[in-house]
């Protein structure tokens, strides 16, 4: 359901608008009594959601607003639905502040809003210090991840963090005493998210704290929440040297060390480690993982990765997880042709071939469908 609002010079026209909705039979046009609340800069009432009027399908003409000046602004929906963006943004309800949001990425995504509205509205959450209002864009952040190992995404890439970096250099990397918990999840999440977009910065910070830690690993200043971005996005720039004594974690009692070994840029690193491991450290990961932890070097690699199976007489069942782990960490229509072109040579006629086509028509759609997305961002960009 959508309310579609007009502007004039004095007054807003609310319109009525059908969306095709779906149930689990089948699709159809719903029509629904609309409440409407609403406050304004001259009036604001956060709090009083009794409704102004209705729409209703008798009257979905529309309703008109009167505005006594068209440079002011309203908010409709308290609490709930639809906005219109204010300059100072504390005086607007902070679940309304995070429900703009939230509702400029839907109309986004539908083509009803451009990238550059979505772009310049979430620059204002550099400056926003509410975990609820950040909530949504939280939400939005994991499925714009679906779009970064695509080229085309660095715009992305480039707009998210300016937004991470603002914020995080005025509430900074560092827990400060008596902070509520809200501030600590707000910071939390943004240097996870801020090294998940490929701000260097937070990532040399994170490498440098890693580094910080592994001079006593026992040390119990590190708390469970911080320990993971601090593993593995440390790990991103850490060198050999830090990824060595990552590694002698094993032989004290972690059991995630290579998780986050495999977080490193450097896969050949990665590789010399586990092969150096003892049988015992080696023994505590599935086969599996023993494979898979090498994804990105394997992905380029493929051909040797297929003779290294071979070599070592996997089981039909590893190579199987091994190659579906590889196949689904492929970005390109190019290169899941050439697998699919090189394990019909290597795997022609075996039960083994016949189970990845499946894998990889799977794969070739999902990325068909993740392009479009991303291509209808683009178009939107100066809608």
């Amino acid at each position: 359901m959508f309310i579609e609002m007009q502007a004039s010079c004095s007054y807003f026209i609310l319109k009525y608008v059908n969306f095709l909705v779906y149930n689990d039979n089948e699709g159809k046009a719903l029509r629904h009594c609309v409440p409407i609340t609403f406050t304004t800069w001259e009036e604001l009432d956060f709090n009083n959601t009794v409704p102004h009027d209705w729409i209703t399908p008798k009257n979905s003409n529309g309703i008109s607003v009167q505005l006594t000046d068209n440079n002011g602004w309203i908010i409709l929906n308290l609490q709930q639905t639809d906005y219109l963006l204010y300059e100072k943004y504390e005086k607007i309800h902070v679940l309304n502040r995070a429900q703009l949001i939230d509702d400029t990425y839907y109309f986004l995504m539908r083509g009803k809003a451009s990238y550059s509205q979505f772009v310049k509205l979430t620059e204002y959450l550099s400056r926003e210090r509410d975990y609820v209002a950040w909530y949504p864009m939280f939400q939005i952040f994991i499925d714009l991840s679906y779009f970064l190992p695509f080229e085309d995404s660095a715009f992305l890439k480039f707009d998210m963090c300016f937004i991470l970096k603002h914020l995080l250099s005025t509430l900074s990397y560092k827990e400060k005493v008596n902070e509520d918990d809200l501030t600590k999840w707000l910071r939390q999440e943004a240097v996870k998210w801020a090294c998940i977009f490929g701000d260097t910065h937070c990532q040399q910070i994170a490498t440098d704290r890693l580094k910080e830690h592994l001079e006593d690993p026992t040390n119990p200043k590190l708390s469970l929440e911080w320990r993971e971005w601090t593993y593995c996005k440390g790990a991103i720039k850490a060198n050999e040297s830090v990824l060595l004594k990552l590694k002698e974690l094993l032989n004290i009692k972690h059991s995630k060390i290579f998780n986050y070994i495999s977080c490193a840029e450097i896969p050949h690193c990665i590789i010399d480690i586990f092969y150096s491991a003892s049988l015992k450290e080696k023994d505590r990961y599935p086969t599996l993982f023993s494979y898979a932890i090498f994804v990105d070097y394997a992905v380029k690699h493929i051909n040797g990765t297929i003779e290294i199976m071979k070599e070592h007489n996997a089981s039909l069942s590893d190579k199987i997880k091994l190659l579906v782990v590889i196949i689904n960490h492929l970005y390109s229509e190019v290169e899941v042709q050439q697998i699919s072109n090189l394990l019909g040579c290597k795997l022609k006629g075996t039960k083994l071939c016949g189970t990845l086509n499946g894998v990889i028509n799977r794969r070739l759609r999902q990325i068909a469908y993740q392009k479009s997305r991303l291509l209808q961002i683009h178009l939107y960009r100066h809608l």
